[in-house]
């Protein structure tokens, strides 16, 4: 059935083919499909089918350092794995296609995602339809921040697709959506989410890329109707449900709803989270529940969920991966009161000689984070204004990097200096601006408490 799309897959196992295409659909929509025993398994049989399967590898490796969990510098077996495709690669007479789907992941064994996205981005000049690349170009755009190309790679391929009938085509227009709003494009990206949509309604990315819009639009009663009313067929992506229900907390927020908000986090993102301990998912909890003590006002006792966050985050405190996670495990390194390792981590950062993503951003702004903690607004308004914009550097979405801009403003209203006070007034403002946003009109009335 590849040779629909265009590609030419090297293996003689038509049970290899098949999981490995089972593998990918289960990837692009977020779910483990159970007719072949959900993601892990069919990764598994793809590879027993055939274990010298050069593109299985690179999907099952790719999903590896998509997820950011390991690290070839830390993981002496999955150094060895990375080493292993390079000699079956060399072994093999494979297409030029799949060469380049080998040298990508070599690229990010040296979390050179950039150089990975150069790779894809040949493939898909070659193949349009090869959605394996389309795919993974989008998530190195995402992690190195680079929002037009994002929109754009996929912008490319979309009337190669429009014009056939081959399957995963809504995910296509899930993954346009997302890049179209990354980059501003609100009306047109919620048409391809919908169109998604109604060809797929469990496309749990074209969901979350409907959230992002009305996110970014400060249609807040929209986006909690929208994902209440369609719950049972996004759930179904359960990998990307903790970060939809993320957004569903978000609204919440905005609507000075804690009470439900907090609901949300220990119900539904913090379960995930300590149950599958992704890094996704420890992104998504460690930021909501900082959302929520930094501006509702009200000091609670999460003592316990800052424990679980923690317990989750330890393994990865030496990753140094990316300046976005490092910046998420620092929050439960401070949610906990652990100043010691807290330090640890920001000096670690100093001292590595490591290719982190974000590299440029990511010690101030732990540094930020830690003079937050410490009451020293003043210092940390001084380290996060000349960063507001370059955190994009370090990837991640605008509603997710919309927290630093929160806490900017925080730091400014809780500084000593007046004309902090002035800052935050106008950076409300400039929110306002772009939407409309309750949350902002409390977080001012904050200066008079």
């Amino acid at each position: 059935e590849w040779k629909n799309y265009g590609i030419l897959l090297s293996t003689p196992s038509d049970e290899a083919c098949k999981l490995y295409d089972a593998s990918l659909n289960q990837f692009l929509g977020w779910f483990d499909d159970v007719s072949v025993g959900g993601l892990e398994k069919s990764l598994k049989n793809m590879i027993e089918a055939d274990p010298y399967f050069v593109m299985g590898h690179c999907l099952m490796l790719g999903l590896e350092f998509v997820g950011t969990g390991r690290s070839v510098k830390l993981d002496s077996e999955f150094k060895s794995q990375i080493d292993n495709l390079k000699v079956m690669a060399e072994r093999q007479s494979l297409t030029k296609s799949e060469k380049k789907h080998v040298d990508a992941i070599v690229h990010l064994a040296k979390n050179d995602f950039s150089s990975a996205a150069t790779c894809f981005e040949e493939i898909l000049l070659e193949s349009p339809t090869d959605i394996h690349a389309l795919k993974m170009a989008q998530d190195m755009y995402f992690f190195t921040g680079q929002l037009p190309d994002m929109k754009d790679s996929v912008a490319r391929v979309v009337p190669f697709w429009e014009s056939s009938n081959l399957p995963m085509k809504s995910y296509v227009h899930g993954l346009y959506a997302f890049g179209l709003e990354e980059n501003n494009f609100y009306r047109k990206a919620e048409v391809e989410a919908r169109k998604a949509l109604e060809m797929n309604a469990n496309d749990a990315w074209a969901t979350h890329a409907v959230a992002h819009v009305c996110e970014m639009e400060g249609r807040i009663d929209d986006g909690i109707n929208f994902l209440d009313k369609t719950s049972s067929d996004w759930k179904v992506g359960e990998y990307l449900a903790a970060h939809n229900f993320w957004h569903w907390a978000l609204y919440l927020i905005e609507k000075d709803d804690y009470d439900s908000a907090y609901d949300i986090f220990t119900s539904e993102v913090l379960r995930r989270t300590i149950e599958a301990k992704s890094i996704f998912n420890i992104v998504d909890a460690t930021s909501l529940l900082y959302r929520l003590e930094l501006t509702e006002g009200v000091r609670r006792n999460n003592s316990e969920y800052w424990d679980q966050l923690y317990a989750v985050c330890k393994p990865h405190l030496q990753d140094h991966i990316t300046a976005f996670n490092d910046c998420h495990f620092l929050m439960a390194l401070l949610g906990k009161k652990n100043y010691s390792e807290a330090n640890e981590l920001l000096d670690s950062l100093v001292l590595s000689e490591d290719i982190i993503l974000g590299k440029n951003v990511v010690r101030p702004l732990l540094n930020a984070m830690i003079q937050f903690e410490r009451e020293q607004y003043a210092t940390a308004v001084g380290i996060l204004l000349p960063l507001k914009y370059k955190l994009v550097e370090m990837g991640g979405s605008n509603a997710q990097r919309d927290l630093f801009n929160q806490l900017l403003i925080m730091a400014a209203i809780k500084s000593t200096d007046s004309a902090h006070h002035i800052l935050a007034k106008r950076l409300v403002i400039e929110r306002q601006a772009l939407k409309p946003s309750p949350l902002g009109d409390r977080i001012l009335s904050f200066e008079n408490k």
